[in-house]
């Protein structure tokens, strides 16, 4: 999925050296692990991917996507289905 999403950045003429591709492994929680990274890292624009979760446990416990769109500054958030 990594190379597809790098594929199409590339195709729509993003120059390969603009994009980064990060896997980490969890630390503080997915949200604020990301957000960290965002801070650290002096991003311009992050792109997520949304995790399919039920309603019921994204009204109760809220989901990744929603806390780092919540609490990014300065910063462009894309998130994709």
């Amino acid at each position: 999925m990594i190379d597809i999403a790098q594929s199409i950045l590339l195709e729509t003429g993003i120059p390969k050296e603009a994009i980064s591709i990060i896997v980490r492994k969890e630390n503080a929680g997915i949200a604020r692990d990301i957000l960290d990274e965002i801070k650290e890292g002096d991003y311009d624009t992050v792109i997520l991917g949304r995790r399919g979760i039920s309603r019921a446990r994204q009204f109760l416990f809220g989901n990744v996507s929603k806390k780092v769109l919540q609490n990014t500054n300065n910063c462009t958030v894309w998130v994709v289905d």
